[in-house]
């Protein structure tokens, strides 16, 4: 079963924050269970990433057994989360743009969320693969 600690332990080798102190990690640790709320983490992806013009950081999409959470945490460790009900999930369209980016939306009832990535990169489709089962039904259960 994947925690918290799991997921912190990734991020934080991530290049953006592999010199944070541990009492930032300990306080990271805990924005992530706070957020997760007790449901059950199915999956996770943790990338560097441009969150807004000129602002970089990381990218963190968790799956758990009822929502889809998005959290950007930036070089400052200014960290801010979403959080989408599987159950208003409508579609996940994804589009090739050029030869090597592949765009993804992910359509909510009232939101979407979007990213792009290079093509190669099978662990963000392999992701959000499993974000798509999980709409079926069929998504694994860490």
């Amino acid at each position: 079963m994947v925690t918290s600690s799991d997921i912190l332990k990734e991020i934080v080798q991530l290049n953006i924050l592999k010199s944070i102190d541990e009492k930032i990690r300990g306080q990271l640790e805990e924005f992530i269970k706070l957020t997760i709320n007790g449901d059950t983490i199915r999956s996770y992806l943790a990338i560097d990433a441009m969150l807004k013009p000129k602002v970089y950081g990381i990218l963190l999409y968790i799956l758990t057994n009822a929502r889809l959470i998005k959290i950007e945490i930036t070089k400052d460790v200014d960290i801010s989360s979403s959080s989408f009900f599987l159950n208003t999930l409508i579609s996940i369209d994804r589009k090739l743009i050029g030869e090597d980016i592949s765009s993804i939306d992910i359509i909510f009832q009232n939101t979407s969320v979007g990213l792009r990535y290079p093509v190669s990169n099978k662990k963000i489709a392999d992701f959000f693969q499993t974000v798509e089962k999980a709409k079926t039904g069929d998504a694994p259960k860490s």
